[in-house]
């Protein structure tokens, strides 16, 4: 009866709040009716592609696609270090100062001591202009309750808090499964433990374990492709774009370190002895004065190696900094003279085989140094006598460009047809790249502009571009990029879908991804308030909303947000926020029959939690489709065949599955399944027999446990 009056109160409680906040909303839109509807001047930026080649001083018709009132003009490109070049951009017979060689010197040198230079300085206060009130988020109607703009504790503490960082290199050659240390790429001022993810990318499978992003290739061919990692120190995150070059190097003809006869099947261990060709005893092509077939080397055991690494030749006027880069007029010297043999290995039957990849052209050279039958092997003639030449790479030489992969692989190959003495030795290291790159006697510039930063008055579709042209410069325009004020008719915020319940643990937190809920027609980034309810306090950073309530707070409140575009604003639904103690759990039994179900770790810290409605929240990441394995503290589920579905990595909290993920579903567990019940023994979740995971409820990650 207790019960069904305390429900019946809620009821009350959140009809007249849901009263009110329409109430609210529907005096906001009186008040703010006009600019829902109404024009608006809007700013909007475009790049476009020029591609001009300017060597000598003259005029370039400008046609801009997008038509408004001009606010910047800045371009992107290459000039030669010798001459002069200057660009104005010229209206009405009035010029302004676009791009000039010479302050480019004013400009910093990157940091690898390169003549790449990214935009030239310009002033905050003439980049700002007209554009003050940008991100001002416009009051909402005052009502039951206060609205939130911000909370001045949790802006401090997030004032205070420095994000994490990305420095070094943004380029990775990816060889079969390479490893990754992020901890060495990401750092944090503030000494933070950062947890990491990473996008999902097609064509390779990403799987990061602490500090390791372990990345394997799934095609079978070259190509190049991107992937974004991302690090949380629990208040900011830093997410950073690198560039993944994944070389698949397949050996032709080439049986693996081992010694056997030539077109025969390969041994099946690397201990096994040869004594046959082609299962037996004897060789199909027999000279006519042959009177008996002579065993081929008996007692031959395998078990030699080559260990080579390929390096820029270091103690050289070439290359003198040994990073793989040079000026087109310059050469980058590689060795392979590091290569190491478990064996004294003849060097006269070695070779050393070569591939220049150019990444712009996508194109492949081969060549081969060394003995000769090594060579040949390969379809190869060999370019010089010495399998450990040193190779100068200098640009256009076999193919190369400006930007390329060059890998080397070294092979011992001994194989003597005569009868008297027949064997065949074949042995080979892996393949090793590194990255060689040359640049032109050029400075490439991003963003540059002088006078045109910040510009006035100028409402034309047509402009001239004149260049005043030097000493022979050459002047390369590749992009132009502008800022427009046009008139829109702005279109308001919409909510997607309504919010339900959201349970937070008492002493715990909840995340919601608010992109899933609201949505701009236009594209405008979204500022997020909320309606302020007692001991509730809701962060925004970006799309993600993280609701926190005050130490101690339980029970049930009543909340809805608003999303602002800067002109018009959308309100959700409102929506319950149920705080409530965590049933302990019990010790679990093989038939998963427990209350609220958690994994913690060893210092008794909550990795994963299942709540009653059959939403799991766990601390790290999800990592599906892989094989898992597991440490002795990890939490782990074995299959019948004696391999993992799923493991809880401590103290880290990712949840590694065999399977895929399935939320939301109504739950009819399969025969041999992990299944986790609530008190009432009503099915909350289970994992199957191959490893997939099914929920009642969603999945949240990277959650912050109290």
């Amino acid at each position: 009866m207790q019960k069904k009056s305390m429900q019946n109160n809620i009821s009350k409680i959140e009809l007249m709040l849901f009263f009110i906040a329409i109430a609210a909303a529907l005096t906001g839109i009186y008040y703010l009716g006009p600019s829902i509807t109404g024009f608006v001047i809007k700013e909007f930026s475009y790049t476009e592609e020029l591609n001009l080649v300017v060597a000598s001083s003259g005029n370039y018709t400008l046609q801009l696609e997008n038509a408004g009132e001009l606010k910047s003009v800045k371009i992107d490109g290459r000039v030669t270090n010798h001459g002069k070049a200057r660009v104005y951009l010229e209206s009405n017979g009035v010029r302004h100062l676009l791009f000039d060689s010479a302050k480019l010197e004013q400009s910093k040198p990157t940091s690898n001591g390169s003549n790449l230079i990214t935009a030239f300085v310009v002033k905050d206060d003439e980049k700002g202009k007209g554009n003050e009130n940008k991100n001002e988020t416009k009051p909402l109607q005052e009502g039951f309750g206060t609205l939130v703009t911000k909370n001045q504790t949790d802006e401090d503490k997030k004032k205070s808090n420095k994000k994490p960082k990305w420095s070094g290199d943004s380029e990775f050659i990816i060889n079969g499964t390479t490893a990754i240390n992020l901890s060495q790429y990401f750092t944090d001022e503030d000494g933070d433990s950062l947890l990491y993810s990473a996008d999902k990318v097609e064509g390779i499978d990403v799987l990061i374990n602490s500090d390791l992003a372990a990345i394997t290739p799934k095609l079978e061919s070259n190509f190049n492709t991107t992937i974004t990692f991302t690090a949380s120190d629990g208040l900011d995150i830093k997410s950073h774009a690198v560039s993944l070059f994944v070389i698949i190097n397949v050996p032709e003809k080439i049986i693996t370190n081992i010694t056997e006869p030539i077109n025969t099947e390969p041994v099946n261990s690397t201990n096994e002895t040869i004594n046959e060709i082609n299962g037996t005893n004897e060789i199909n092509a027999t000279p006519d004065n042959a009177t008996e077939i002579m065993p081929i080397n008996k007692n031959v055991t395998m078990n030699k190696t080559i260990t080579m690494s390929l390096s820029y030749k270091s103690g050289t006027i070439y290359d003198a900094n040994d990073n793989g880069e040079e000026s087109i007029n310059g050469a980058v010297d590689l060795s392979v003279e590091g290569a190491k043999f478990s064996w004294d290995a003849d060097g006269s039957k070695l070779c050393t085989r070569w591939e220049i990849y150019n990444i712009e052209e996508d194109s492949l050279t081969k060549f081969c140094n060394g003995n000769n039958d090594c060579c040949a092997f390969f379809d190869l003639a060999p370019k010089s006598a010495n399998w450990n030449d040193i190779y100068y790479s200098v640009f256009n030489k076999d193919g190369a460009g400006h930007d390329n992969i060059i890998s080397a692989q070294v092979v011992y190959y001994d194989v003597n047809l005569s009868i008297d003495a027949l064997r065949s030795e074949i042995y080979y290291s892996n393949w090793n790249n590194l990255s060689v790159k040359f640049f032109e006697d050029e400075t490439q510039f991003f963003d540059m502009c002088l006078d045109t930063c910040a510009l006035k008055g100028l409402n034309k579709s047509r402009y001239t571009l004149i260049f005043e042209i030097e000493n022979d410069a050459v002047l390369r325009i590749n992009k132009i990029k502008y800022e427009v004020l046009i008139d829109a008719v702005n279109a308001p915020p919409v909510l997607l879908r309504n919010f339900t319940a959201v349970n937070i643990p008492k002493n715990g937190n909840a995340t919601l991804n608010l992109s899933h809920y609201f949505a701009d027609p236009d594209g405008d980034a979204l500022i997020y308030d909320y309606y302020k309810t007692m001991g509730i306090y809701i962060l925004f950073d970006s799309d993600t909303a993280a609701i926190i309530p005050d130490k101690g707070t339980e029970g049930i409140s009543f909340t809805y947000l608003i999303a602002n575009d800067s002109e018009n604003y959308v309100m959700s639904n409102l929506f319950m926020l149920n705080i409530s103690v965590e049933p302990e759990p019990t010790n679990f039994t093989p038939s998963g029959t427990f209350g609220t179900f958690e994994i913690r770790g060893k210092e008794d810290n909550k990795l994963a939690v299942i709540d009653i409605l059959g939403n799991l929240n766990i601390k790290g990441a999800l990592i599906q489709n892989i094989e898992p394995l597991a440490d002795p503290d990890d939490f782990a589920l074995q299959n019948s065949s004696g391999g993992l579905n799923l493991v809880v990595t401590n103290p880290e909290g990712n949840m590694l599955i065999k399977g895929s993920l399935n939320e939301n579903q109504s739950l009819n567990p399969t025969p041999n399944s992990f299944i986790i019940q609530s008190i009432a023994e009503e099915n909350l979740a289970y994992v199957n027999s191959t490893g997939s995971l099914f929920l009642k409820g969603i999945l949240k990650e990277n959650v912050l446990f109290g």
